[in-house]
């Protein structure tokens, strides 16, 4: 029960917050180590010391299934993948003079079909998330006022 009341405290207030990271970079940096192999300097090692690698890899398999394999990421992960798929196939369905234009200049240089689908990939690729959520919602959304929005 007390771990819990200073867990929510540290939640709450940004100074708790703040120590708690500075003491973990702390730790993560002093728990570093180097191993110098003056025979063959390029196999030296850094790496953690044991109880470091223990503490690390806790935190990151905690991360992982808290957030990462959370259903509310999960929901905007799907979301993400349709909306990356359907950019892509409006782009490459005769969509591509809506290309910036340099994109749209590579695009019409390309050789062959694949390299033209590289270029789509290449654009979307560089979108941020709220770009990409942008630009799909200028296409398909139900919302006439976000058509005429400068790009």
């Amino acid at each position: 029960v007390q771990a819990y009341s200073v867990s929510k405290v540290s939640a709450a207030n940004g100074y708790y917050r703040n120590r708690l990271t500075s003491t973990l970079v702390d730790k993560f940096i002093n728990g570093v180590v180097c191993e110098w192999n003056p025979a063959m300097p390029e196999f030296s090692e850094v790496k953690f010391t044991e109880d470091m690698f223990l503490l690390v890899e806790s935190l990151k398999n905690y991360t992982y299934i808290k957030f990462i394999e959370s259903s509310r990421l999960k929901v905007a992960e799907y979301r993400g993948y349709d909306i990356v798929k359907e950019l892509f196939m409006m782009l490459d369905d005769g969509g591509a003079v809506l290309l910036p234009d340099d994109f749209k200049d590579w695009h019409d240089k390309a050789k062959n079909e694949p390299d033209r689908k590289r270029v789509i990939c290449d654009f979307i690729a560089g979108m941020t998330d709220s770009y990409a959520i942008e630009f799909y919602g200028r296409l398909k959304s139900e919302s006439p006022q976000s058509i005429f929005k400068p790009i």
